[in-house]
């Protein structure tokens, strides 16, 4: 122990025991001598209390800081919350079956307009991802969507068509709900096979005497599956032996049986899109390939004319990159739809132009 403190506390024993002896000698009550432990926890308590009054007044030097408005950053600007972005929100969802089917156009909203309707999967809540959604045909905002339903991920079961003013939606289970498709109420709950909704939107055919009639190409090798008529002009879809990303288009004269054209739908070095076919969609003038760009490594829709075989427009898709799951859908009243991973993007169908892209809905 230092000699000073050594000192302190021996004076401060004889002033304890000068003051004991005079209490002594005037008759008052003997007490119990302070123990050094007593000094102890005194000397502590008043540490602690001195260490408080330090915190004290510092913790008000700390807020009178953040109370000093010339000291904090400007406010952000309040954002509304419709208008921020739900890039993790439910997403368009392509079923397995007939993904050419989606999306519906039907005017839900009675504003005179077709408007889209389709499925979409919301993977915050995996009980009941599935949802109906409709969109407006002109500002692409949605209109409604329904509640949730239980169904299993990309099965072949989960499925959307239209009846009437009705949207016939399937799930993993076979369950059938008829959904209103001005409100998204569910207005039925059934289990499927029912012969009530079994034909509810049969399937488009294709005119298999022209496929059995088309001309034989100078292309070896060349199977037919699908006959586009145009006129005059018929293309044929097919492809050809042993390719595994050769699809070929001929068109021919109905008339005369000549063969008119003859073009590949890739060239070399283009391949097919992860997950899809190399054709996707058709409308009554062109023929859309979608296919991932040997030049751009990009996802690629190329629009070809049904009547010539010539190419009308080229675009690549922003997002397709690094295995990007993209495919065609539809063409219809103009509108070319894709699905891109979870989004549904609307191009243009004259011209190749993007009108929109509908993600995070709710």
């Amino acid at each position: 122990m230092d000699e000073i403190y050594r000192s302190e506390l021996l004076s401060a024993q004889e002033r304890v025991r000068k003051l004991e002896e005079e209490l002594r000698a005037r008759g008052g009550p003997r007490k119990p001598p302070p123990r050094p432990l007593t000094y102890i926890l005194i000397g502590a308590g008043m540490s602690l209390l001195a260490m408080t009054a330090l915190g004290a007044i510092a913790v008000c030097g700390v807020h009178h800081v953040i109370d000093d408005d010339r000291m904090l950053p400007p406010p952000m600007p309040a954002t509304p919350v419709a208008e921020v972005p739900s890039l993790h929100g439910a997403q368009w969802y392509t079923p397995l079956l007939r993904p050419d089917r989606t999306p519906i156009l039907m005017d839900v909203n009675a504003d005179g307009q077709k408007d889209l309707v389709g499925l979409a999967w919301d993977p915050r809540d995996d009980e009941h991802a599935l949802h109906a959604v409709a969109f407006d045909g002109k500002t692409h905002k949605m209109l409604w969507h329904s509640d949730g339903i239980s169904t299993q991920w990309m099965s072949q079961q989960t499925s959307i068509r239209r009846d009437g003013d009705a949207l016939i939606v399937t799930d993993s289970r076979n369950e059938i709900r008829v959904i209103d498709a001005h409100t998204g109420k569910v207005n039925e709950l059934t289990l499927a096979p029912s012969a009530k909704y079994a034909d509810a939107e049969p399937p488009v055919e294709r005119s298999d005497a022209l496929r059995r009639a088309t001309p034989t190409p100078k292309k070896k090798g060349f199977y037919p599956s699908d006959a586009y008529p145009v006129g005059d002009t018929v293309a044929t879809l097919g492809w050809l032996e042993g390719g595994e990303h050769s699809g070929w288009l001929v068109g021919w004269n109905k008339k005369t049986k000549a063969i008119t054209y003859e073009v590949p739908l890739l060239r070399e070095g283009d391949v097919r899109a992860p997950r899809s076919e190399t054709v996707q969609a058709t409308d009554d003038e062109r023929i859309y390939t979608t296919f991932v760009s040997a030049d751009t490594k990009q996802g690629r829709v190329v629009a070809r004319s049904l009547k010539t075989g010539e190419v009308v427009w080229t675009t690549d898709i922003p997002g397709t990159d690094e295995g990007a799951q993209f495919r065609a859908l539809h063409s219809e009243d103009g509108q070319l739809f894709l699905a891109v991973d979870g989004t549904l993007v609307v191009l243009d169908a004259a011209v190749g132009r993007e009108v929109s892209r509908l993600v995070g809905f709710f």
